[in-house]
């Protein structure tokens, strides 16, 4: 049997950067304080440049 794992680890910084932008809009219409939290835990690991896939 053949296991194959792909990973996309190519991404430039302007992903990074329109990732950022939508998590942020999405804070703004986060249903609950977990989903902001979760939300703005992302935005914080894009800016510091880790991969938060």
């Amino acid at each position: 049997m053949l296991k194959v794992t792909l990973r996309v680890t190519n991404l430039t910084k302007s992903h990074d950067k329109t990732a950022i932008a939508h998590l942020k809009k999405a804070v703004d219409n986060a249903p609950n304080a977990a989903s902001k939290g979760r939300l703005e835990a992302n935005i914080a690991k894009l800016e510091s440049g880790e991969d938060i896939n």
